[in-house]
Parts: C-alpha cells; structure tokens; sequence
C-alpha cells in the first residue's frame, strides 16, 4: 500500500513538473488545457464508454466538430474525435502487454472488419500514389473510414454489464439532443443552417416546408427509434413506458421532418418486419401503441389547423406520388443516380481487383456538376456515388466491396438467429432494434451511401460492437447456468 502510495505521488510530481515547464515555455492557458487533457485521458481510460459517446457525440452533426482544436503533426491534422479513438485503441495494446489477465474478445465480425480496413488503407495508397490527388484529399476520405476501428475499442474496453448500460443510455440522450436540434432548426426560420431548405420532390415545390439535408445526426437517430419501438414491444424498461413512448415519439418526429423517402420506406418496412417476428401479445402491443400514437397525432392536427396539415400533405406527396414510376422518371435525383451508375459500372469493370483508388475520381466532369467542397470548385462530385456498395467496389476493389458484405452479412445473421436467446428483456431490444436498423440501412445505402460517406460512422462501429457484447454476455450467463445445473 506503502509502494502504490509513494509511486502516485511521483506520478503526481511529474505532472506537476511537465506542467510547470509548459506554463514556463510556453502559456499558462496551455499549460492548463494540458493538464485537463491529462486528467481527461485517465478518466477516459477508467471509463472508455465515455471515450467512445464522445467520438459519436463530437462527429454527430450537432455542430461543426471541425471548429474544435486539433493536432498538427506535419502534413496531418488529427480532430480530437482521431484521438479519442487513438487512444482507445492504444489502451487495448496497452492492455494486452502490460495485464496479464487482460484476455482479447474475439468475434466473427474481427477479420472481415480487419481485412475492410486493410483494403481502406491499399486504396489510399494507390490515391497517394497518383500525381494527380492531394494527399490531404485522400487523408480526408480516409479518416472517416477508419472510425470502423471503433469496433474493437467497444468488444475490448467494455467488460461489465453497467459500462454498457451507460453506453446505451448515452446513445439515447445524443439522439434526443439530435432530435431536438433538428426540430428546432426546421421551425426556427431566423437561424441560417446551410442544409436547410424548402422541399422539392420531383419539381414541385412546398412553400415553406422545410428540409435539412446532409444532417450527420439522422443515423443515430433512426437507429434509436428501432430500438425505442423494441424496447416498448419487449417492455425492456430502460425508462417507464410512457416516456419510453413519448421518446419514440420525438425520435419519429424527426425522422418524419427529414423528408427522405429512402429512410421512411426502409423504417415502415422494419416496423413491418418487427411485427412479423414477435409474438402475439407483443403484436398487440403494437396494436395498442400504434392506435395511441394516430389518436394523438389526430389532435395535434386538429387542434393546430393548417400548419401540421401541410406537412403531412408534403409527405404525402413525397411518399406516394414521389414514389410513382412516372414521377421517379422525371426525379432529377432519380436520373442523377442512373447517370452515376453507369459511370460507376465501367469503372469497376476496367479496374475490377484493387478499383481505382479512395476519394479518385470515376467519372468524367460535366458542366454545372454539383459541388461538393467549395476549396476545390474543380473537384465537382466525380468522386461521389450514392450507392455505398458501388462507393467501395470503385475505390477498392474487390478486396474491399467482399469484406465490407461480409461484415454486415455475418452482422445481420446472428442477430436474426441470436436476439430471442437473450433473456434480458433491456439486452433483447438492444440486440433486435439494432439488426433491424442495420437490415434497413443496408437496403437504403443502395441509394444513400450512409456507410461511408461522413464523419458519423463511428455510429455503425459501435453498434456492431454492442450486439456482439451483449451476445457474449448472453453466452456466459448460458455457460453459467448449465454449470450450475451439472453441479446441482
């Protein structure tokens, strides 16, 4: 006790000495901003699931995480999202070779994820390697793909049922605070909001029916509705019902204001699919909370007049006569992703093995091509698909587009065959409402290429880790109670 005391107050002389040097040779300030970030890695390292809400809270939309400070190492600039996820995945080697009771959690989704990144790696190279490509473009395409790592921190650093417990609930309340950012900038006309827009759906315009569009946060957000209706099916209890469904409630009104039609097809056919999986009671219970939320939905209208009225014929609109084979042939976007496809299959057929390389581009410019990042006005969209699966094929090849199925196949199997195994009603919504949400974004980034295209991808890294604990978990509890049962 003696020693562990004496090396702490070394530890804490050293700090005190590191600092002191800092105030002197540099500033104060950074000395101070030193020292809290000091004390916020060993918090970090106690707790990494506040490690890992923080990399989703920083890259989930709700402001511009790009305004925070960063780290410049050369050519390189590291957000404090690329260190956070550093540093979690430097504790797990830190762990491996310095504990001795420290054991890696070994899933089916390691080599799959493992071989992803390593062709995300190649095809940067290959990027690097053109004469033609900046390498700070290709560092730009490539650090969002490699917040995929985040995986391992969560089957790694998370070991006790309440880490995760903490998790979840921070999942909930960053989605909550997304809802309440997405709402308030639809229906708050005097702030600017470079997404914000009024609707346009095949040509016609809906006056003063606001659509934000590039909202980093919506992944999360319909994620967490999947699990929010689950947990109000199973009675999982992670808050008393009515708040349960009064969430469900806020998490759905900003899914319903997103206006995109990919996201509403993919989540009533989820919605569908969940009913077709439970059981009976669960089943009316569907029944009963559905039939709440028309009752309320129907007041709200009624009591409020014209303004809800028009929103719901926007929808309506956007849903039904958007969604026409006539109309999609008139779409502009509808044309615009045909016109990216055919581009996008002569590409893979000309470089089908390694593709062509991360953030090159696979088509020819076009006049009055779409721009995307205003310091390269001749950069244009020749780089971008919105099929996330033609994204990887063209850019890595097939040593990409295999392991990237592949993860999200083996994903969606065990959760289909794995979540009615779970005993914990809290642990079963979790593990259903994630591979319903991941089952639906596979179909929409046909369309939408969510699986690659921003920051948020820390938001799939996470819950393909979670499924997987609560799977181990599930699995010890099995291993015990048969144990148990050979003893008796």
């Amino acid at each position: 006790m003696r020693d562990k005391s004496l090396s702490h107050l070394f530890i804490a002389c050293g700090i005190g000495l590191l600092v002191g040097y800092a105030a002197l040779t540099s500033s104060p300030a950074l000395a101070l901003g030193g020292l809290l970030g000091i004390v916020l890695l060993v918090g970090i390292a106690k707790r990494p699931e506040f490690g890992l809400l923080g990399i989703i809270f920083i890259t989930g939309g709700l402001y511009d995480f790009v305004l925070l400070p960063f780290l410049k190492l050369g050519p390189i600039s590291l957000q404090l999202s690329d260190i956070l996820l550093m540093y979690l995945l430097a504790l797990i080697l830190i762990k491996i070779l310095i504990l001795k009771d420290f054991k890696v959690v070994r899933t089916p989704l390691d080599i799959p994820l493992l071989c992803f990144v390593l062709a995300v790696v190649l095809s940067a190279f290959i990027s690097i390697a053109d004469p033609s490509m900046e390498t700070n473009w290709v560092l730009r395409h490539l650090r969002p793909l490699m917040y995929y790592l985040g995986f391992f921190a969560v089957t790694n650093l998370i070991r006790e049922k309440k880490q995760l417990s903490v998790l979840i609930n921070g999942l909930f309340i960053i989605a909550i605070l997304s809802c309440l950012a997405y709402v308030f900038l639809n229906f708050a006309p005097f702030i600017e909001f470079g997404g914000a827009r009024e609707l346009k759906t095949a040509g016609r315009e809906y006056e003063d029916v606001i659509r934000i569009a590039s909202w980093s946060g919506d992944c999360l957000i319909y994620i967490m509705f999947l699990v929010s209706v689950c947990s109000l099916i199973f009675r999982g209890k992670w808050l008393p019902s009515v708040l349960e469904f009064a969430r469900a409630g806020v998490l759905g009104i900003a899914i319903f204001l997103s206006f995109t039609r990919n996201t509403w097809v993919t989540m009533i056919s989820m919605l569908a699919l969940l009913s077709l999986l439970v059981s009976r009671a669960a089943r009316f219970r569907i029944l009963r909370w559905t039939a709440t939320g028309v009752v309320l939905v129907t007041l709200l209208v009624g009591l409020s007049g014209v303004f809800p009225t028009k929103y719901l014929t926007a929808a309506y609109d956007r849903l039904v006569w958007g969604m026409q084979p006539d109309t999609l042939a008139k779409d502009a976007s509808t044309q615009w992703r045909v016109f990216e496809t055919r581009y996008a299959i002569q590409s893979i057929v000309q470089h089908p093995l390694l593709g062509i390389g991360l953030g090159n581009f696979y088509r020819p410019a076009i006049e009055n091509d779409p721009l995307w990042y205003p310091d390269k006005p001749n950069y244009g969209l020749r780089w971008y698909i919105h099929n996330s699966y033609l994204w990887v094929w063209i850019d890595m090849g097939l040593l990409g587009i295999i392991p990237f199925i592949w993860v999200f196949a083996i994903f969606l199997v065990r959760g289909f065959r794995r979540w009615r195994n779970i005993e914990d009603p809290k642990l079963r919504s979790i593990a259903l409402g994630f591979t319903l949400a991941c089952l639906g974004m596979v179909i929409s980034n046909l369309v939408a290429p969510r699986f690659v295209e921003d920051w948020s991808l820390s938001i799939f890294a996470v819950i393909l880790g979670i499924n997987e604990l609560i799977f181990v978990q599930s699995d010890a509890i099995s291993k015990s109670k048969k144990k148990s049962m050979q003893d008796v």
